[in-house]
């Protein structure tokens, strides 16, 4: 049986170091908003995306 798939299936994983502190901010992030430590990571790319993209418009 197993998971059902999802419509848009995520096909990429990426491992990643932590140090002590930025481990310790993923940890509080994720239990003061209930979000899992991958979405909390996915949120950050689509902000850093949407500033490039911000800054990108204004050359």
């Amino acid at each position: 049986m197993g998971r059902k798939k999802s419509e848009i299936a995520k096909r990429k994983r990426y491992s990643l170091r932590l140090n002590g502190g930025e481990q310790a901010m993923l940890e509080e992030v994720a239990n003061e908003t209930g979000m899992t430590m991958a979405e909390i990571l996915r949120c950050g790319v689509r902000l850093q995306y949407r500033e490039l993209l911000k800054h990108r418009d204004n050359f």
